[in-house]
């Protein structure tokens, strides 16, 4: 008895008791699976398998290097915002305090924004 691959024999096989037994590797090569052996283990994995996990894999680096420019960014923002705080106290207009006011404000919000970024991202990543 034969065992068949898209019309085309790939090596013998032989049935007992309604079970079919063929050549783990010639099975493999056929259907593009890799194979190990491992011990008294046979572990064969089908390239879908490995190309699933390089796509999880570069998505995960992609993920971690977004996280990398958020944090870096959050880090800058609040430099800033410590830099603005120093530096108001030398101005003596209201219109000029109100102004590094609100723009302080719009620093921290920037900084919250990113901080839930940075959580979305940590989540994603299973931390």
């Amino acid at each position: 008895m034969g065992w068949l691959w898209h019309g085309k024999k790939i090596a013998d096989a032989i049935v007992v008791n309604n079970s079919a037994y063929v050549p783990v590797r010639a099975m493999s090569e056929a259907t593009g699976a890799g194979v190990t052996v491992e011990g008294k283990t046979i572990i064969v994995e089908s390239k879908e398998t490995e190309k699933a996990a390089l796509k999880a894999s570069i998505a995960a680096a992609k993920l971690r290097e977004r996280l990398a420019g958020a944090e870096s960014s959050v880090q800058v923002l609040k430099e800033a915002i410590q830099l603005v705080e120093t530096t108001a106290a030398d101005l003596t207009s209201a219109a000029d305090l109100e102004a590094r006011r609100n723009y302080i404000a719009e620093l921290n919000k920037r900084v919250e924004f990113m901080e839930i970024e940075i959580s979305q991202i940590k989540t994603q990543l299973g931390e």
